[in-house]
């Protein structure tokens, strides 16, 4: 546990590595977790104003149980994006989304509301 948030500590601080990054206008994303199951979601977010403070993200999540999908979802946020300090800045926004879950006893499609907040 010490180890990842180590490297997660020297990812995030190393402003420098990543400044390049800011003049782009897409990026593309991947996050793992693991707990009792492995849990995955792909993304793709792009600014939608040259002034960089209006981005739409699309995540495609999913939830694997035993080699069972557990879950599959899509969800599409608008966020705006504002100022902190220095490279730093933080993001809010809301959006929507559909997904299939399933499970021993149940096997439903759902309508998901969501909503985001966070420092990059």
């Amino acid at each position: 546990m010490k180890y990842i948030a180590l490297v997660f500590f020297l990812l995030t601080m190393n402003s420098e590595a990543f400044s390049q990054i800011d003049n782009q206008k897409n990026a593309f994303g991947l996050r793992f977790g693991f707990n009792d199951r492995f849990e995955g979601e792909a993304n793709y977010q792009r600014f939608l104003n040259t002034s960089r403070s209006l981005r739409l993200e699309s995540g495609l999540g999913f939830n694997l149980q035993n080699e069972n999908l557990d879950y599959i979802k899509l969800i599409n946020t608008l966020q705006y994006v504002g100022d902190l300090v220095g490279y730093y800045n933080f993001y809010v926004g809301g959006g929507f989304g559909f997904g299939h879950f399933s499970s021993d006893v149940f096997n439903e499609n759902e309508f998901i509301l969501a909503g985001i907040v966070g420092i990059e």
